[in-house]
Formats: structure tokens, C-alpha cells, sequence
């Protein structure tokens, strides 16, 4: 669930993203303590090949947004950030430990094997998946799966491209008993 919301805080009143999921608050994006939070995307290809827009983040934020960051400029181009959005970029502890703005990190995907999760838990720093990513792709994927176990398309498609189809005697191929 995503509430939008305007907080008011040393006489000033400032616009703020707060997901929840369940009682846990995990993601929180805004123009807080008199300036926009640093965000930077390190691969966001992976995510958005320029289809999509990156504007929800980049409105509340100071959003920079790489399409894929080699490992050797990871420290580099993360340095100042509040947030930082990875996709497949190992965040270990030691570079976790250069980054000395870091507030909460997040991933584009529904794994976090590639992030230090305990490091990030002794600076207190929020980790964020995205736990229904391809849940649709999935589903469809399982039908496809069942759909060939029953029919066994790839099998006649492999015959047909062999030849048998065009070196069966009878108007009608099959491969396979109907």
C-alpha cells in the first residue's frame, strides 16, 4: 500500500512517499530536513531500456539514473546518494561502508542476494525488494510450460524442421498419437 502525504516539520511542509507493507514501513521517498534526497539508480536498464519513465522517484528527489555501472565505478557513482536503487550491482560490505550518506537502498527485482543485507543492518539502513516483480510473467510462463508438456509443440516443431513433415507420404503429420 503507498500513501502520499504532506507532513509539516519546523514550520515547513514537505511531500513524502510512504509503501507499507503490512505494519512494516520499508520505502520512504521525499523532500525532507530542507532538502531532496539523493537518489541514484546504478542499473536501471535492466529495470526501464527507456520505455518507462523514471519521474515518480525523480520528482521527489535528486534522481540520477545510470543504465549499468561497472563494478570499479560503483563507489564512485554512489558516493553522495541517500538512496540507492540496484538491480544486479553487488552492494558488499566494504563498499556499503564508503558510503557514508547512504539511507536506504532498494532493489529492482524480488531477490537481494546481491547486497549485504548485514551490513546494511549495522548501519540501520532499510533494505527494499519488489516481492510481486513478474508475478503476471511468472503465471504465464507456468501456462506456457503446461500447454507444452501437453502438446509437446517444441518436439513437432523440432520434427517439421528435420524434415518429416515434408517427407510423410500422407496429407496429415503427426508425430505423436492425438
Amino acid at each position: 500500500m503507498v500513501f502520499y502525504n504532506n507532513i509539516q516539520l519546523r514550520s515547513r511542509e514537505y511531500k513524502i512517499i510512504i509503501e507499507r507493507k503490512s505494519n512494516y514501513v520499508y520505502n520512504i521517498f521525499g523532500d525532507f530536513m530542507n532538502k531532496k534526497f539523493k537518489a541514484v539508480i546504478l542499473d536501471g536498464y535492466t529495470e526501464n531500456p527507456g520505455d518507462l519513465s523514471w519521474d515518480c522517484i525523480g520528482n521527489l528527489t535528486d534522481l540520477t539514473v545510470y543504465d549499468r555501472t561497472p563494478e570499479d565505478l560503483v563507489i564512485e557513482r554512489a558516493m553522495d546518494a541517500d538512496i540507492l536503487i540496484v538491480n544486479k550491482v553487488k552492494l558488499t560490505e566494504e563498499i556499503i561502508a564508503q558510503l557514508p550518506n547512504l539511507k536506504f537502498v532498494g532493489t529492482l527485482a524480488t531477490g537481494f542476494n546481491q547486497i549485504d543485507g548485514v551490513a546494511l543492518r549495522k548501519r540501520n539502513i532499510p533494505l527494499s525488494n519488489i516481492p510481486s516483480y513478474s508475478t503476471n510473467a511468472v503465471a504465464q510462463m507456468v501456462f506456457a510450460y503446461i500447454l507444452e508438456s501437453v502438446n509437446r509443440v517444441s518436439e513437432y516443431t523440432d520434427s517439421v524442421k528435420s524434415g518429416d513433415w515434408a517427407n510423410c507420404k500422407d496429407f496429415c503429420y503427426w508425430n505423436m498419437p492425438l
